[in-house]
């Protein structure tokens, strides 16, 4: 796997994260998670996204 495809696969998992993370809505607007829970939700972005791409690979 090239550097350019190691770095691509970084960004579309971190452009899942951010857009799929839940947000909290309060009286302000809307409100981050905190840095633990949108940590976990990256990992878990990464991991799902690694299977999908395994699976595009096999066919």
């Amino acid at each position: 796997m090239e550097l350019t495809n190691i770095l691509l696969f970084l960004i579309l998992v971190t452009l899942a994260a951010y857009t799929f993370i839940p947000w909290k809505t309060t009286k302000k607007g809307l409100e981050k998670p905190s840095l633990k829970k949108i940590i976990i939700f990256w990992a878990y972005c990464f991991v799902v996204l690694s299977f999908v791409v395994y699976l595009f690979t096999l066919i």
